[in-house]
């Protein structure tokens, strides 16, 4: 009796903690096309129920924003923003908020520094707390293709940083800018005219603009995603064309020396062809990224790039059962599984949601989009969102940012932190999965800046926010890899 009594305990146990720890967050995304109006759609997906939910639908009328081709940021503030390529009274794309508590839609503004135009990209929340974006047109000079803004939500204003002339220092940037831990930003533009697209560095304290290198077609070109920096401090990225097959090329740029190097030559067949999206580092330390063709069915493919080896693998062959054509990104969610997106293919030839295990090699489709649900995801990746986020009051602070750098890391980290008007100190928490605290720090408003090991503390995932009296920044995801 005894022990069916304990059997049972441990059966309870078990199942709580599952559904504990499988329910603290959902994804979040936009699709391009689709919805009521076919203008796109925002969504939810919560992958421990296989539930997905449509939370608001674009129409360029009580909606502004319509057909986003980028993703959802989560700043600091506990809302969400993005921008859309066709919406606003102009037409030419938009910034806009969205409420998580109140689940409500805000437009911003049209005037996405002075001129810019058809945002493709998404944005970034810098450690400063300003937005920043880039726009891949604008109309002021037929030689100027976009330009870079920052956005102020405390102050409500978008001025203008960069104007991308494509016969200096290239034009139409697609994806996405990256903060380094240098704190620079660094971004691509996706041609020019006596180029193949180029690579750039800002520095905001000092508005320095710096043309690092311009792609030659040999080391790539037409890079349309975004730079990430993995754990060793390097960046990488992928070009969509170059290469010694011209089917684009993944490389490294080291920001210390100014070189950058080609680790791999896609060659259509056996690594899949024309990366459109970006590369991201998962808890165990290799890249991943997918491709919009190429490998067996040339819908394709999923792969994985070991830094450590120099080795790519071709990890799954897109078939269109499972989606085909995939012009985004991957994530990793905190249940330890990759999640990305296919622009077209599944049962509706619509793109599809799909899950990726890297500890057994399974991809495993979850959604089909349809025309009433969204359609068409472009240029775009999910984002992780807490369940505390949308349930909880308390996250409503937008005088409180926090970012921490490099992320992931292997042992140590930089938090740059903001603390509200009047107060003067407060506390960084760390919590894991499961909701238990495992790391505390003390701050107060003599520095910005904390530097901490992350040596004690176990691979994996974990949140972490800045608390003071009364007040909390909204969750956070902080990736270790050992």
């Amino acid at each position: 009796m005894k022990k069916k009594s304990l059997t049972l305990l441990l059966f309870l146990v078990l199942t709580f903690y599952s559904s504990f720890s499988y329910s603290q967050f959902s994804l979040w995304g936009m699709t391009q096309y689709g919805g009521s109006s076919n203008r796109g759609v925002i969504f939810t997906y919560d992958p421990s129920t296989s539930t997905f939910t449509k939370k608001l639908d674009f129409n360029g009328t009580t909606i502004r924003s319509t057909e986003p081709w980028g993703s959802l940021l989560l700043a600091s503030d506990g809302n969400l923003y993005g921008m859309s390529s066709q919406g606003g009274g102009i037409q030419t794309g938009d910034l806009f908020e969205y409420n998580l508590l109140s689940e409500t839609y805000t437009w911003l503004t049209s005037y996405m520094g002075d001129g810019g135009e058809r945002p493709y990209g998404s944005l970034i929340q810098a450690n400063n707390g300003k937005l920043y974006g880039m726009t891949s047109q604008s109309p002021l000079s037929i030689d100027v293709d976009g330009v870079m803004f920052e956005y102020d939500y405390i102050t409500d204003t978008c001025p203008n940083i960069i104007y991308f002339d494509r016969c200096t220092i290239g034009g139409g940037p697609n994806g996405d800018l990256l903060q380094a831990s240098n704190g620079k930003l660094y971004g691509m533009t996706s041609y020019g005219n006596t180029t193949y697209g180029t690579m750039f560095e800002y520095k905001i304290s000092s508005n320095n603009f710096t043309n690092l290198l311009v792609f030659n077609g040999t080391n790539g070109a037409g890079p349309l995603g975004s730079l990430i920096q993995a754990s060793n401090g390097k960046l990488y990225g992928l070009t969509q064309y170059g290469g010694a097959y011209d089917y684009g090329v993944l490389f490294e740029y080291d920001t210390l020396s100014g070189i950058l190097t080609k680790k791999v030559d896609f060659d259509s067949i056996t690594t899949g062809s024309h990366p459109c999206g970006s590369l991201m580092q998962a808890s165990n330390g290799k890249l991943y990224g997918v491709t919009s063709s190429g490998g067996t069915h040339n819908f394709g493919v999923l792969f994985e790039y070991n830094i450590a080896n120099d080795t790519l693998i071709n990890k799954f062959n897109f078939d269109n059962i499972n989606g085909r054509n995939s012009h985004g990104t991957l994530m990793e969610a905190s249940d330890g599984n990759l999640y990305g997106m296919t622009w077209e293919g599944g049962i509706h030839d619509m793109g599809v949601i799909f899950g990726y295990d890297t500890m057994t090699g399974t991809l495993t489709k979850k959604f089909d989009f349809d025309s009433i649900h969204g359609s068409y995801p472009h240029y775009t990746k999910l984002i992780e969102v807490p369940d505390t986020l949308v349930k909880v009051s308390k996250y409503t602070a937008k005088d409180i940012n926090i970012n921490i750098y490099p992320n992931p890391n292997n042992g140590s980290a930089k938090i740059d932190y903001t603390l509200p008007p009047g107060v003067n100190e407060g506390e960084i928490v760390f919590y894991n999965l499961q909701g238990m605290e495992v790391k505390r720090f003390k701050v107060d408003r003599t520095f910005n800046t904390l530097l901490i090991s992350t040596k004690d503390i176990a691979a994996g995932t974990y949140y972490y926010q800045l608390q003071t009296s009364g007040e909390s920044s909204g969750g956070k995801k902080m990736v270790v890899i050992k």
